[in-house]
C-alpha cells in the first residue's frame, strides 16, 4: 500500500475523534483537487496491510479514537485496500474515494467493501457543484451509509459542523486536514 501520512485525533472529518490515513495514488486527476500532491506515489511510503492496520489500529486504541477517515489520493485505488479494510478493529470507517457508487458496483469492489465500512463518500469534485457539505466536496457526491449503526452520528455531525481545516506538522512537512472552504486551496490543473 502507498501511504502519504497518518494524523491520529482529528475531529473534522467524520463524527467523533479519529485516526485519519492519507494515500497516495489517484487516477482520477479532477480538476482543483485539494490534494494534487498525493495522486502520484513519488513520495508514498510503501507498506503491507498488515502492518498498516496495526499502526493504524494502535494509534486510535491510543488516542481513544473512535472512528477511521481513509483519504488521499484515493484509498480505493490502493491494491490491497479489501484486505486493510479487514484487520482495522473499529466498525466506524469513512472512506472518501472519487470513483462514483456505479463504477463501484460494476467494478465489483463495491461488494468487497461493504462489510468493511461505515460511510463511503463517492464521486469526482467538481469545483462548480461546491455547496460547502462538510463531508462532501461538491454536491454530484454521494454519502452512502454502509453500516445502519453510524447514520445517526454522521447526520449529526453533518447538521452540527460546517467545513474547517487543520494544519499538522509531521516531520518537517504540513498536512491538513478537513476540507477546503471555497478559495481555501485552488488548484488549477
Amino acid at each position: 500500500m502507498h501511504v502519504s501520512h497518518i494524523i491520529s485525533d482529528i475531529e473534522n472529518l467524520g463524527p467523533g475523534r479519529r485516526v485519519g490515513v492519507w494515500f497516495c495514488g489517484c487516477s482520477k486527476n479532477c480538476p482543483s483537487c485539494c490534494s494534487p500532491e498525493l495522486q502520484t506515489c513519488k513520495n508514498a511510503v510503501e507498506i503491507s496491510p498488515e502492518e498498516l492496520a496495526s499502526i493504524v489500529n494502535f494509534r486510535a486504541a491510543f488516542s481513544g479514537a473512535t472512528g477511521i477517515t481513509l483519504s488521499g489520493g484515493d484509498p480505493l485505488e490502493q491494491e490491497d485496500i479489501v484486505r486493510f479494510l479487514s484487520l482495522l478493529n473499529t466498525p466506524d470507517v469513512l472512506v472518501f474515494t472519487g470513483y462514483s457508487s456505479d463504477e463501484l458496483r460494476s467494478n465489483g469492489l463495491f461488494d468487497q467493501i461493504k462489510e468493511h465500512v461505515a460511510v463511503l463518500q463517492c464521486g469526482r469534485y467538481i469545483k462548480e457543484k461546491d455547496v460547502g457539505h462538510p463531508l462532501m466536496g461538491s454536491e454530484n457526491q454521494e454519502l452512502i451509509f454502509l453500516s445502519p449503526l453510524f447514520r445517526k452520528s454522521y447526520e449529526a455531525y453533518i447538521i452540527t459542523h460546517s467545513r474547517n481545516t487543520k494544519f499538522y506538522q509531521i516531520n518537517q512537512k504540513i498536512y491538513f486536514t478537513g476540507l477546503p472552504g471555497k478559495g481555501e486551496r485552488n488548484y488549477e490543473q
